[in-house]
C-alpha cells in the first residue's frame, strides 16, 4: 500500500466528521467516526457505507453531503520521527528531503516500515537518515 487516500465526510446534518481511508486499490481499509450519529444517521450511513473510492464518490450526489481529500502529511518532522534513527547531519538530511517529490516522499513512507523489518530480519542497522535518501533505499 503506497498511497494511502484520506477523506473528510462532513454535513450539517451531524456534528463533527467522519474520516475514511482507502488503500492504492481503492477498498477501504480504515474509518473513524469523529462524532456521534443519531440512529437514523447510523443506520443511513450503514446503507450507504463507502467501501470503495467509487462508492464515495457517489455520496458526492446528495446535496448536504461534502468530501474532501486530506492532504498527507509529507513534512521532513515526519520522516525524522517516523525513521527513528535519528543519526547524521539533521540539516543535510533535510535539505535532500527538500528537494524530493511528492510521490518520492509517499513511496519513502510505505517503505520504512519495510526497511525496518528487513533490516531486523537481516541482523542490520539502518542506515543513517542521510544515506537512506541520498541512496535511494526505497526503490529496491
Amino acid at each position: 500500500m503506497n498511497n494511502m487516500r484520506e477523506f473528510v465526510f462532513y454535513s450539517p446534518k451531524i456534528d463533527g466528521e467522519i474520516l475514511f481511508t482507502y488503500n492504492d486499490e481503492g477498498y477501504l481499509c480504515k474509518y473513524v467516526l469523529k462524532t456521534k450519529l443519531a440512529i437514523k444517521q447510523f443506520e443511513w450511513l450503514t446503507t450507504k457505507f463507502p467501501f470503495t473510492l467509487e462508492q464515495l464518490a457517489e455520496l458526492k450526489a446528495f446535496k448536504d453531503i461534502k468530501i474532501k481529500e486530506v492532504e498527507p502529511d509529507l513534512s521532513f518532522e515526519r520522516f525524522w520521527k517516523e525513521y527513528g534513527n535519528k543519526k547524521g547531519k539533521l540539516k543535510m538530511t533535510e535539505n535532500t528531503w527538500n528537494r524530493l517529490s511528492k510521490a518520492d516522499k509517499t513511496r519513502i513512507f510505505a517503505h520504512i516500515p519495510v526497511y525496518r523489518q528487513q533490516c531486523y530480519n537481516d541482523g542490520v542497522q539502518m542506515a543513517y537518515p542521510s544515506t537512506y535518501l541520498n541512496q535511494e533505499y526505497w526503490k529496491y
